[in-house]
């Protein structure tokens, strides 16, 4: 297996989600349960939701304890082999936001992802086997992440949607609105405004 450096584009767009001014705190109304270098992306992605933002405002506005669980569980798989510069693996993850005051689980999504053939990488060409392994492991729990975000997302959408709250109706509609809203969120939204106005 040759040394290349495939995963190019995943840390690309995993940069793309660690950049900017959103913190990577975690907000006292969020628990995160995830290994260590996962929560910082776990809660960059709340911070950063307009949706989840305009939740906890109405509904925990005093950052008092947590109203919402998210977490992330990643196994890494690994096979054995006597070639290449690394095994192959897989990892398998289980993603769940729990609302926390009601015991309403608000969104779940579990799968795999197998570890390229092959990759791109910046190690030093000399690197042992053992962290080329590690590289590709975690590159490969970074192609995770984009998707993540939306799920993050859709779990705002609902737990909005079994508030009953007609204030949460203009964020929903703002959502619906904007042409970039991809086809599951714009119809989570109209379901939880469904919801909402009875």
């Amino acid at each position: 297996m040759q040394r290349t450096v495939s995963i190019a584009l995943a840390l690309v767009l995993a940069a793309a989600l660690l950049t900017g001014c959103t913190s990577s705190k975690v907000d006292s109304r969020v628990r995160v349960v995830a290994d260590a270098g996962h929560v910082p992306v776990i809660s960059k992605s709340v911070n950063g939701s307009k949706l989840w933002q305009s939740y906890f405002k109405e509904m925990a506005p005093d950052k008092g304890s947590a109203v919402v669980q998210v977490s992330l569980d990643v196994e890494r798989k690994q096979f054995k082999s006597f070639g290449g510069d690394y095994d192959p693996g897989k990892v398998v993850f289980d993603f769940r936001v729990l609302n926390l005051k009601t015991g309403k689980e608000l969104f779940e999504k579990d799968g795999e992802v197998d570890l390229d053939s092959f990759m791109f990488t910046t190690a030093d060409p000399d690197a042992a086997r053992e962290k080329i392994q590690e590289i590709a492991f975690k590159a490969t729990e970074e192609k995770v992440y984009p998707y993540m975000d939306r799920w993050i997302n859709l779990a705002a959408i609902r737990a909005m949607g079994n508030s009953d709250k007609r204030v949460f109706e203009k964020p929903l509609e703002e959502l619906m609105g904007e042409k970039w809203t991809s086809a599951d969120m714009r119809n989570e939204a109209a379901f939880a405004l469904e919801k909402i106005r009875g």
